[in-house]
């Protein structure tokens, strides 16, 4: 296998980061709503968790598409995804903010959270996948891999 054409995995980031931000806002609706009493702050969190996803999920794309050409165009590529992030994260807490009425507290302690958890998320993802890039390409990490196993 060649580590310079191998292609992002990007149907399998997906399933992940939906299946994570699906159980974080199934927690903090949980939380929020049966056990603190407030179903106005569950749904500000749900729609904070949404917008959290499409800014991760947007993020991806530039990795995708510059991954397969090397290492440094896919850690551009994930610049660029952090830029859309963070201009989703604050177009969607001016929209909730304006358009829904929505408290502005809760949705940036929110959106904080959520979006930092799909940073990790995602951060762990591109990290496997640029080195199994390397670790493919690179005869010296094989063989230090097979040294450490």
């Amino acid at each position: 296998m060649n580590g310079s054409q191998t292609a992002f995995p990007v149907v399998r980031a997906l399933l992940v980061l939906t299946i994570a931000i699906a159980m974080l806002i199934g927690l903090t609706s949980l939380v929020t709503a049966y056990w603190i009493g407030n179903r106005s702050l569950s749904e500000t969190l749900g729609y904070v968790g949404t917008v959290s996803w499409l800014g991760a999920v947007l993020g991806l794309v530039p990795i995708a598409y510059l991954g397969p050409r090397g290492v440094m165009p896919a850690i551009h590529g994930w610049y660029v995804g952090m830029a859309l992030r963070l201009a989703v994260c604050v177009v969607g807490v001016l929209f909730g903010l304006y358009a829904f009425g929505l408290a502005l507290e809760p949705m940036l302690l929110g959106i904080a959270g959520y979006y930092i958890l799909m940073l990790f998320i995602e951060a762990g993802i591109v990290s496997k996948y640029m080195w199994d890039k390397d670790f493919y390409r690179s005869p010296s990490l094989r063989r230090g891999h097979e040294v450490l196993t």
